[in-house]
């Protein structure tokens, strides 16, 4: 019989750098994970955006949840040699009524640290289509989801932290101080399983609305710009001409399958402002965790002592995850009182 302080159930964004602090500070801990080329941390832009288009508000937490983000990947990269973390500034394409918008918000506390407006940028004039000018979100960032979780899956298997293998719900059993599945023997597991939660039979309960995404990837030589534009989608550059593009929201959806209606969405919205051509080399679909209220979800079944949550990121999980990660971690180790804004007490379990 083995035996860990923590088991971790998936290892997916919340799952991988709930893993990375804990290896940090020494807790002895073990993953279970069957790998999956496609999951929604995988096909994940990693977009920290700082700011909500939709309202021109802060997003949740923001500043301090993006500066402890930046400073995680800063300190995961010097640690691993690893290039994850990409600078950026955003360049919002401008409909005919926000400019104004933009320029009330520029007076508000917070929003000068990330927000500019401009009438034109001399690099773009050919390529875009932008007569009302463009809102810049500047000093934000993105993350190279694949690479960064690609690292982490190898250094867990290297140490041999990691079991790949399905985690069969039935082969669990619970305790009142711990739980013991096939010869692992554990204080507390943690369940980072993404939209499968809804198979948990301790925590499908909770109201999960899982969003399936669909994105492509562009080719488009003649665009040659390093900034990440934005208009009713993102068009994210990766290097060598490629750029990403997305995302769409679907509520409602039969399979995890990428669809001809979501490609047909995903290169008419560009189409509508790009000045140059482009070429689709790829298009793939994965699965958002999203829960009713549009916060995370991390906290302890309200019955069962030893079983934990860590899941519901959405698709800021890029910029939430380790600041909420740390905060669960200290909750788990060190019996802190949970945080009402993400624990499950604000649900019925």
């Amino acid at each position: 019989m083995v035996h860990k302080q923590i088991v971790i159930v998936g290892l997916g964004l919340a799952g991988s750098i709930l893993s990375w602090h804990l290896l940090k500070r020494n807790i002895p801990f073990i993953v279970i994970d069957k790998p999956d080329r496609f999951t929604s941390s995988r096909v994940a832009a990693g977009i920290m955006n700082p700011i909500v288009f939709r309202y021109l508000t802060l997003s949740w937490k923001v500043p301090a949840i993006f500066d402890e983000a930046v400073r995680f990947y800063r300190s995961f990269e010097l640690e691993t040699s690893q290039n994850v973390l990409h600078d950026i500034t955003i360049a919002r394409i401008l409909s005919e009524n926000e400019p104004g918008k933009w320029r009330s918000k520029l007076l508000l506390p917070g929003f000068d640290q990330f927000l500019e407006i401009a009438d034109a940028i001399p690099d773009l004039e050919k390529t875009i289509d932008a007569p009302y000018g463009f809102g810049l979100v500047k000093d934000v960032a993105w993350l190279d989801t694949n690479s960064f979780l690609n690292y982490i899956r190898l250094e867990l298997n290297r140490l041999g932290f990691l079991i790949e293998d399905a985690f069969m719900h039935d082969s669990l059993k619970i305790h009142d101080q711990h739980v013991l599945y096939k010869d692992i023997k554990a204080d507390k597991i943690v369940f980072c399983e993404g939209h499968t939660v809804s198979e948990n039979p301790w925590f499908n309960n909770l109201p999960f609305r899982p969003v399936k995404g669909e994105v492509l990837t562009l080719y488009i030589p003649e665009l040659n710009t390093n900034q990440l534009l934005n208009k009713d989608v993102f068009i994210l550059p990766l290097g060598n001409d490629l750029y990403r593009v997305g995302s769409t929201y679907e509520w409602n959806f039969k399979n995890d399958k990428p669809t001809e209606e979501a490609k047909a969405y995903l290169t008419d919205r560009p189409s509508r402002f790009l000045k140059v051509p482009f070429e689709v080399v790829d298009h793939q679909s994965g699965i958002r965790p999203a829960i009713a209220d549009r916060r995370p979800v991390a906290g302890r079944h309200p019955l069962l002592k030893p079983l934990h949550i860590f899941n519901g990121l959405g698709s800021k999980g890029a910029m939430l995850a380790p600041s909420l990660a740390q905060k669960f971690i200290n909750q788990l180790v060190n019996e802190l009182i949970p945080d009402n804004e993400t624990d499950t007490s604000r649900f019925k379990v």
